[in-house]
């Protein structure tokens, strides 16, 4: 009945795609030949999600000399065009709908990267500070992961941590000034499950990620995953 539904809204009200605007399907608005030429790494760090030179290379050179918690990292698409486009529409424009439709494509790579391992217990957004949430009006990594807990059938954990410090944004900061931008930005302030995934919509150097995670880790949290819409590349 879902899919002859569907079917009549395709008919009725046709969708463009958000990439070359020919007629797309109801579900996602990239169609299938745009969403092949989306950028992403053939094969990436499980630690960090960079990329790697072979599919037999689980963990970058980085990440074996510096070990973290981080179990697994998945990342829908490289931060390249056209994605970074849409993602700023998403952020900055209140064009909610392309964060949904990535979020979409984003639950699709998490369920094939996961045929033979355990999905989380929970979803953990990256916690907005009030003042940055007033004024957007939305925390992006809270709809993203509104919209992979409906796909996954992961329940969502809002209260386990808290933004406390109004931070100044990240662009145009190097690493180390991003890492010292985030020093006690977070508090935990509710207990998670022992396996959770962190979601935010863009990693960058990853400073925002280890702040969150080393506020999270705990006797109680045995695994940390992370997934975000997408991975910039390396300088």
């Amino acid at each position: 009945m879902k899919v002859y539904i569907r079917s009549i809204i395709n008919h009725l009200i046709p969708i463009p795609c958000l990439l070359c605007g020919v007629t797309t399907s109801f579900e996602c608005r990239i169609c299938s030949p745009c969403q092949k030429n989306l950028p992403s790494f053939k094969v990436a760090c499980q630690t960090c999600g960079l990329p790697v030179y072979s599919a037999n290379t689980y963990r970058c050179g980085h990440c074996i000399a510096k070990p973290t918690t981080i179990n697994r990292t998945v990342c829908g698409f490289s931060y390249q065009f056209p994605v970074d486009k849409l993602i700023l529409q998403f952020k900055y424009h209140q064009q909610l709908g392309i964060g949904e439709t990535l979020s979409q494509l984003l639950a699709e790579k998490i369920q094939q990267q996961y045929l033979d391992d355990a999905l989380p217990e929970q979803i953990i957004p990256v916690p907005m500070h009030p003042k940055r949430l007033a004024s957007r009006g939305f925390n992006q990594a809270a709809l993203i992961s509104k919209q992979l807990s409906k796909q996954l059938s992961i329940p969502i954990n809002t209260q386990s941590c808290q933004r406390v410090v109004e931070t100044k944004p990240q662009e145009g900061l190097n690493a180390n000034q991003r890492c010292k931008n985030l020093q006690h930005a977070f508090t935990r302030t509710n207990t998670v499950s022992p396996h959770i995934a962190i979601v935010d919509d863009v990693i960058t150097t990853g400073a925002t990620i280890n702040a969150l995670v080393e506020t999270l880790s705990s006797a109680d949290v045995t695994r940390i995953d992370v997934w975000s819409l997408a991975r910039t590349p390396a300088n």
